[in-house]
């Protein structure tokens, strides 16, 4: 039988973080079985760490400085390593998704590599609690489904006239081309990076830092 949980081991520059994942073929199948009562649930998405995700956790590294002392939102996190990347640098972080079963593993995490510093909470990206006041919201290959990217893009706006920094890191789709767009002139700063998992194929990930 096997085992239901992994690690990814992050490895870059002085920061390590063991992150706890599942395991992949266990989840499919419980997907494909839970097909049969709910013909309509999501696939997991959340349950791999993706190129996006090292591609912004690198970023952070690199750039320590802008994440010091500031309290941090990630949305969407899935497993949540650039969550707990950030947590060496950052002051207070909030890992947030809306999958219950990803929290599960973050929690996990969290526990295996002692971060006090770090939150585990279950958040909507499109209902975001008012109460919640981040200086820097980090957001990881959110734009995926062209059905929702009017209502992340609003969601961004509406972040950013809060004064909130956002970091998002996304591959470079076509498909996604028309968002990337509309959010440019809010971008003070990108670069892109190469981040290859494994025996995967090499992505290119750009990170944009978006202020007004």
């Amino acid at each position: 039988m096997e085992k239901s949980t992994n690690i990814f081991e992050y490895n870059y520059k002085l920061v390590h973080i063991n992150v706890c994942i599942p395991n992949l073929a266990t989840l499919k199948l419980k997907y494909e079985n839970s097909l049969q009562d709910n013909p309509n649930i999501n696939f997991p998405y959340w349950g791999q760490i993706w190129e996006s995700a090292v591609a912004l956790s690198d970023f952070i590294v690199d750039h320590p400085a802008l994440f010091y002392d500031k309290k941090i939102l990630e949305l969407a996190a899935g497993l949540g390593l650039p969550s707990f990347v950030v947590s060496n640098f950052a002051q207070k972080v909030i890992c947030s998704d809306y999958a219950k079963a990803s929290l599960n593993y973050s929690e996990q995490t969290k526990l295996l590599n002692g971060l006090e510093n770090v939150d585990i909470m279950q958040i909507d990206w499109n209902n975001i609690p008012s109460h919640l006041q981040p200086d820097i919201v980090l957001i990881s290959d959110l734009n995926y489904e062209p059905q929702y990217f009017e209502e992340l893009y609003f969601v961004l706006i509406a972040l950013l006239n809060r004064g909130i920094k956002i970091f998002l890191a996304t591959p470079q789709r076509l498909l996604a081309k028309p968002f990337i767009e509309k959010i440019l002139e809010f971008a003070k700063h990108q670069e892109e990076r190469q981040v290859r998992i494994l025996d995967k194929k090499i992505e290119w990930i750009t990170i944009f830092q978006l202020e007004i």
